[in-house]
């Protein structure tokens, strides 16, 4: 039995156009921010960076490829 599936990826968000101008948007007002609040995030940086950990956790997550176990059952059910 033989299975034709689109194997068509969808593209990630920020490849997108409305992505990149998300990104940038995000990006400018950061710098904004930092620049305007330097004293203010200074006394909090270390909870700054615990905070990145699991944002990056969760976002980084996407890219995994997750079909692995399909693949080896299919092997298993055609033998």
């Amino acid at each position: 039995m033989e299975h034709n599936h689109n194997n068509k990826r969808k593209k990630l968000w920020w490849k997108t156009p409305f992505g990149m101008v998300c990104s940038v948007i995000f990006l400018v007002t950061l710098f904004v921010l930092i620049q305007d609040h330097t004293a203010h995030i200074g006394n909090y940086w270390i909870w700054l960076i615990l905070l990145a950990c699991p944002l990056m956790h969760i976002f980084m997550h996407g890219s995994h490829n997750h079909n692995s176990n399909k693949k080896e059952k299919d092997d298993e059910s055609q033998e």
